[in-house]
């Protein structure tokens, strides 16, 4: 496993550099230790003293009624997964594994945690080439809470299987009664749990409609999954019709007030068609020639100083079912301006069953169409924060567990 990370410059070109070994950055932590203890007191001043400690206690609850919510911290510290490239080293495959998502410890000192990226093939060996791309994000202007949900997604060859599931998570008091809340996805992780790996067809995961509802934080998580492999088209394939996997939905949750930030919503999206046949024909549809631009216009009347974009969702649809060679969702090269309040940036929504480079038995080519690739995004808006645009890339074999790149800020 080879693993780098490196800067991803808003507006600029990215460049690797040396390798990150274990936690790139001091970790700051402090205890506050309480200390107790007995005064021996004079019989006569025990009236006095009473009557001061009654004083201090009607003090302190008089503060502790007033401090309904807690007050927000001076910063809160999150990483921001801003999507991923993957690219097999050999030839095109079925999907066991599919994933990208970022792990953290955050407090106010910083952050540190681990970027993942997870792949495996249906039978044989390969290594995949990957980046996962994230964003370094302090903001004292809204609050943040990140998790995970899971869930079974089994489903018959061919057929749709698809849900909105609604979440509820307790909130922190530092996001409760805001004016302004936004779900961002976090990452996902797609695993077969049982029977034979199939072929990605449609892969859809958006996070929507995020809301306070006294005392918790509540969302959807709208998926779909479609999977295939007809043993005509894929020898390999020869069990059942019936697909059994997991998803793992990892979310980034941002509350703050009207004035402090702001979210303002976008949807790139595009379609593409490609060629090939069993014989080595065809032309190679690239990365490079299907990458989307796209700028957001703020909705919000303020001005604020500081903005970066989120992934809320994304889909990568097919005319059928195929080998993946090579996938993409990333938002990339972003530039905010705070005078026109806009931010410009490239998107990534791609997949690629071959490429010219594909080598050995097995590397299947067919011509088929990509129907509806897109993004969910939305430009953050933040009157203070510190952000900073970051990727790790690596490599990663598909008999190994998912690789974990330590970053930190």
């Amino acid at each position: 496993m080879t693993l780098f990370n490196g800067p991803d410059g808003y507006g600029l070109s990215e460049q690797s550099h040396q390798p990150c070994k274990g936690h790139c950055g001091d970790r700051h932590s402090s205890q506050l230790d309480g200390n107790t203890g007995e005064t021996q007191m004079k019989q006569p001043q025990r009236h006095r003293i009473s009557l001061l400690s009654l004083a201090l206690l009607l003090l302190s609850a008089l503060a502790a009624t007033a401090q309904v919510v807690a007050p927000r911290p001076a910063e809160d510290h999150a990483f921001l997964w801003r999507g991923f490239t993957h690219e097999w080293d050999t030839r095109n495959h079925r999907i066991d594994r599919l994933g990208s998502w970022m792990t953290m410890n955050c407090d106010s000192n910083g952050c540190d945690g681990d970027a993942h990226h997870s792949a495996s093939t249906g039978t044989a060996v390969d290594d995949a080439d990957f980046i996962t791309a994230y964003t370094e994000l302090s903001t004292s202007s809204a609050a943040i809470k990140t998790g995970l949900i899971q869930f079974p997604v089994p489903g018959t060859d061919g057929q749709l299987s698809n849900d909105i599931r609604h979440i509820v998570v307790t909130a922190p008091a530092d996001m409760q009664n805001r004016d302004r809340y936004r779900a961002f996805l976090n990452g996902f992780h797609l695993e077969r749990l049982s029977g034979e790996s199939k072929k990605l067809d449609r892969l859809k995961i958006l996070l929507k409609n995020l809301e306070y509802v006294n005392g918790n934080l509540e969302f959807d998580i709208e998926w779909a999954l479609k999977m295939d492999c007809p043993f005509f088209t894929s020898p390999e394939c020869v069990g059942g019709n019936d697909w059994d996997y997991r998803l793992q939905v990892r979310f980034f949750l941002i509350a703050g007030d009207a004035g402090e930030v702001a979210f303002s919503n976008s949807n790139p999206q595009h379609d593409y068609d490609w060629d090939g046949d069993i014989f080595g024909g065809g032309t190679e549809v690239t990365l490079g020639q299907v990458q989307m631009s796209d700028t957001i216009n703020s909705t919000a009347t303020a001005t604020f100083d500081h903005g970066t974009v989120g992934i809320r969702g994304f889909q990568l649809n097919l005319d059928s079912d195929y080998h993946m060679y090579e996938t993409a969702v990333r938002v990339k090269s972003i530039v905010y301006s705070a005078t026109q309040s806009d931010v410009s940036y490239n998107a990534d929504a791609y997949f690629a069953q071959w490429q010219d480079e594909m080598t050995g038995l097995g590397a299947y080519r067919a011509s088929g169409e990509a129907v509806e690739m897109e993004l969910w995004t939305a430009l953050i808006q933040l009157s203070d924060a510190e952000i900073n645009g970051n990727w790790a890339q690596g490599s990663v074999n598909s008999e190994d567990d998912p690789a974990e790149i330590p970053v930190s800020f």
